[in-house]
């Protein structure tokens, strides 16, 4: 008999990363917490499970059409860690590497797909279980498709089982009555309304007797207790809409079948697989490998490089003499100068002191290649032009692998020289590197590695981008924009800063009239920037109609008060005090800050940040200036042209 696994993969990542210490990392620096805990609980159910089939489902960070019905939909939620962020894409590639079938849709959820799945799968002949951490699934338990919730306690995880009667003994209510329940109870991690004042035992109470919220409705004169029944009266299309919001699609458009999904046994314990878990450092996961061990040509290698001093007119005789094939250069600034560098010839790799390297690229032959990462951070100090014999690996990098969160030496030599590097987060911590760090290993350490890696990758990266049809887009598009940015960067955007601060006294004259106004309206002073004082002006003193209120009060979100716009006079000039008051805080302070002496602001242009390939500007950014609004687009008044 065919089995199917389903796997709702945010649930069970959040789970592994909030049940296992932050502290977990690989020997490179990334974290691996939200990795352990989701391997650990995979391999545990697909020991019980024994599945032949096996699809993990994610969200997409977009809208779904519950955000369609909802704008408020998780509206609640507090943004992604970046420490969990950053391993959802090392999960999907580990999922790949096993023959696991990860699906995700746009303007679906997870919950979604899995349900999708559920009833396929039942409908083809298969045994379905689902793997949730998330109670809202148990909606889709029936008298064959089990849910499975895995629960930590005292250190310890177990897994709750439920069928359709064990969702009954445990609620009192059938799996589809669980969702009547959410529609009058709502769902404050999912911001789903409800209704305001009934609990979980009251909704239990009412659906147990009634069975759904339109009988209840039907019968609401005899509806209990006393205040349940008022508030259910008073919001019945809140508690329909609400209950329509907790119901899991089952008719998704998807575009893989259950087919797709078939994994044996080798692909999940493949020596490949192994190999994996051993570069990420989850050694504990090892042990449930049978006759598998590492192979040394699939597990990226741990060098330790022979580093040493030079006189820097020796290494360049050196280097002149032996015609030496690959070169690389690696340097962080001290104290915002250049004392000393470090250089790999070949294989070996010296440390230089002084400015003097400063000179390199016209004091070595001009048919030898020095090759860089992120040759941009360079090229203010060392002179570079764009005539240069010269190399950047991390852009390279980027154009073979978009989808990376960055491309430091050791990403590259873990992906194109297969060697393990330790990451800078690991070698120099907080320290700031002073003219001392040349006499810290870390230090030498981390440039050497620097250096090394750009020399060694150069080959295998040329390589990579003529197989894949980019290098014209390397030479002719992307490397010759390098020098156009610096230029761009060097040369500053011309900043007002007399209008700018200008501006912000007409900015704070107008946030004064409108906290003014805003006070005489709610018949109190009070902090208009604390969203729980607002919330008891707004939906206690005032009475408008509010969202469900948490445990940290009532929502004042902008799509709150938009609902609330033609309610009452005092939210169109809420609404108002906040644009202007963030346009004053981010935009005028924040570009006054970081007008240089010389009139202008030099923000930094990246080139190798988004997967789409366009430019992201940062410190300051000077692409989300607003330009919907009147104040907004004020502000761009502030950017001078030069004449001409």
């Amino acid at each position: 008999m065919k089995k199917l696994l389903l796997i709702d993969g945010n649930s069970i990542m959040n789970r592994g990363y909030y049940a296992l210490p932050n502290t977990l990392t690989s020997p490179k620096g990334i974290h691996t917490n939200a990795l352990l805990g989701f391997m650990n609980i995979f391999y545990k159910v697909y020991g019980e499970e024994k599945p032949t089939n096996i699809i993990v489902a994610f969200d997409v960070h977009e809208p779904t059409f519950r955000h369609k019905m909802y704008a408020e939909y998780k509206g609640t939620r507090h943004p992604m860690d970046d420490e969990l962020r950053e391993q959802f894409p090392i999960i999907k590639e580990i999922l790949k590497d096993m023959g696991v079938l990860c699906v995700e849709k746009g303007g679906y959820e997870a919950d979604d797909i899995i349900g999708t799945y559920s009833r396929q799968g039942i409908s083809e002949g298969l045994d379905v279980t689902i793997l949730s951490g998330d109670r809202d699934l148990l909606q889709l338990a029936t008298d064959t498709v089990l849910v499975r919730i895995p629960k930590t306690k005292a250190g310890k995880t177990t897994v709750e089982d439920y069928y359709a009667k064990d969702v009954v003994a445990e609620y009192g209510v059938t799996p589809l009555e669980f969702i009547e329940m959410k529609g009058l109870m709502g769902d404050t991690s999912d911001n789903i309304p409800g209704v305001q004042g009934i609990g979980p035992k009251t909704a239990s109470s009412i659906i147990q007797k009634y069975h759904s919220i339109e009988a209840a409705l039907e019968d609401i004169d005899n509806v209990k207790p006393d205040r349940a029944r008022k508030n259910l009266d008073e919001n019945r299309e809140m508690a329909l809409f609400s209950r329509d919001l907790a119901t899991i699609k089952l008719d998704c458009e998807l575009d893989n079948n259950i087919s797709d999904s078939e994994v044996g046994k080798e692909q999940i314990f493949s020596k490949k697989v192994f190999n994996i878990f051993l570069e990420y450092g989850m050694k504990s996961l090892l042990k449930r490998f049978e006759d598998v061990s590492a192979d040394e040509d699939d597990t990226p290698k741990e060098l330790s490089l022979d580093i040493k001093d030079i006189d820097y007119n020796e290494l360049v005789t050196l280097i002149n003499k032996s015609d030496a094939e690959n070169v690389g250069l690696g340097f962080t600034l001290i104290d915002g100068d250049i004392h000393g560098a470090a250089i790999c010839v070949d294989k070996d790799v010296y440390i230089v002191r002084g400015d003097a390297v400063r000179g390199i690229r016209k004091d070595i032959k001009s048919d030898i290649c020095i090759s860089l990462i992120n040759i941009k951070e360079y090229i203010r100090y060392f002179g570079f032009s764009r005539e240069d014999n010269l190399f950047c690996s991390s852009l390279a990098a980027y154009l073979l692998s978009p989808l990376s969160n960055n491309y430091d030496y050791s990403f590259i030599a873990a992906k194109y020289l297969d060697a393990s590097f330790e990451d800078e987060k690991i070698l120099m911590g907080k320290e700031v590197p002073s003219i001392f760090s040349f006499d810290m290993e870390n230090y030498r350490k981390l440039i050497a590695y620097m250096a090394y890696t750009a020399a060694n990758s150069k080959d295998v990266l040329k390589a990579q981008l003529d197989d894949f049809g980019l290098h014209n887009l390397y030479a002719d598009m992307e490397y010759p924009l390098i020098f156009i940015l610096d230029s761009m960067e060097r040369y500053g955007v011309k900043t007002n800063k007399d209008f700018l601060m200008t501006y912000g006294e007409e900015l704070d004259s107008r946030v004064a009239d409108l906290t003014k106004r805003i006070y005489e309206l709610a018949g109190e002073e009070f902090n208009i920037n604390s969203t729980k004082q607002l919330g008891v002006i707004l939906f206690e003193k005032l009475g408008l109609k509010s969202g469900k209120k948490t445990k940290s009060g009532y929502s004042t979100n902008v799509d709150v008060l938009n609902k609330l716009k033609d309610e009452h006079e005092i939210i169109p000039l809420i609404l108002e005090y906040r644009s202007v008051t963030k346009l004053k805080s981010t935009y005028v302070e924040g570009l006054i800050d970081t007008i240089a002496g010389d009139g202008r602001i030099h923000s930094k242009f990246n080139q190798t940040v988004t997967a789409t390939g366009r430019l992201s500007s940062t410190e300051p950014n000077l692409q989300n200036i607003p330009t919907r609004t009147a104040e907004g687009r004020e502000i761009r008044r502030a950017f001078i042209p030069e004449d001409g």
